[in-house]
């Protein structure tokens, strides 16, 4: 699965093809001998595993920075939609959901790794007993560079006992999906096909709810299918 673009590999072949264009015309223009000759291309060779060694080295940091993780059983992604939104009706499968539009970024870092959007069944939520808690099922697109991850799952809003007084968070929302719950069908780009789980665990600013405005601070781990 490729999930990074090859700019920099594109790059650094560049860069390669000009460190050995005098070293072709000095073999062209001066008659340089055999001996010679093999020393250059050694050199060369020298080279090109270094860039090699570099364009492998970028490639491990991109993915850390984008929160990836791979492993046997496939890749690990941490994700954390935050932001300030207005919530649109848009009709997803046939279903008028309520879409609320926000960034995406690495937990770990801050650094944003794509836009993320996350469609609510409002019209069927369900109250959790006598709690002023509900159950959605919400549809969510995770937005990277490469293409798109979509998931559907139920998930649990229940009130914070106060405030979270760092976000100001009026709820606490979370979901530990019981199977696949990403849909292949649904996906794009370098995620076309693709299955896995998801689990979320965050906190969300519902205060201005009855304006359709939703404040986001929710943490998502994906968990992707080797393919």
């Amino acid at each position: 699965m490729r999930i990074f673009h090859s700019g920099n590999r594109s790059q650094s072949i560049w860069v390669l093809f000009l460190m050995s264009l005098p070293i072709l015309l000095i073999a062209c223009s001066s008659g340089i001998s055999e001996e010679d000759l093999a020393a250059v291309t050694a050199d060369l060779q020298q080279a090109r595993s270094e860039v090699q060694a570099a364009q492998t080295q970028i490639q491990e940091l991109e993915k850390q920075g984008a929160g990836f993780q791979e492993s046997d059983a496939g890749m690990q992604i941490a994700v954390e939609l935050v932001g300030t939104a207005t919530g649109e009706l848009r009709t997803i499968n046939g279903t008028e959901l309520t879409c609320f539009d926000v960034n995406m970024i690495n937990p770990g870092t801050g650094l944003s790794v794509g836009t993320a959007t996350d469609c609510l069944d409002m019209a069927n939520a369900a109250p959790i007993g006598e709690t002023e808690g509900f159950i959605v099922v919400n549809t969510t697109f995770f937005n990277f560079e490469d293409g798109t991850i979509v998931s559907r799952s139920d998930t649990t809003v229940q009130p914070a006992s106060d405030p979270l007084p760092s976000s100001g968070a009026t709820h606490i929302t979370g979901e530990i999906a019981s199977g696949n719950n990403i849909l292949p069908e649904m996906g794009s780009g370098s995620f076309k096909g693709v299955t896995g789980s998801t689990r979320l665990s965050g906190a969300v600013d519902m205060s201005k709810v009855g304006e359709g405005v939703v404040t986001f601070a929710c943490i998502f781990v994906i968990n992707l299918a080797k393919s």
